[in-house]
């Protein structure tokens, strides 16, 4: 039987920070978008609609990495590779 889409498996997303390592993020979840709502104080399509800021991408990175690596900082976030997250080498 063929696998639908509520049947496959989830795609893990990865990002390489500056220490050249890759990290798996968890999946987007309401509560970590309601964790950026709150910080930033505007909806999460105010937040999200392109170009997206600077601190905003970072948090959800973050909150993204956070339940696989909760010793990694925001800071520590801060400082990824961007050009991975634009498609670049």
């Amino acid at each position: 039987m063929p696998k639908t889409k509520a049947t496959q498996e989830p795609t893990v997303d990865k990002i390489k920070l500056a220490d050249g390592q890759e990290y798996e993020m968890a999946r987007l979840t309401a509560n970590m978008m309601a964790e950026v709502e709150e910080r930033f104080d505007k909806s999460w399509e105010e937040i999200t609609k392109p170009p997206m800021r600077k601190r905003p991408l970072i948090m959800v990175l973050w909150l993204r990495l956070k339940p696989n690596y909760p010793d990694l900082t925001e800071e520590q976030v801060g400082d990824l590779n961007i050009e991975d997250l634009l498609g670049g080498d």
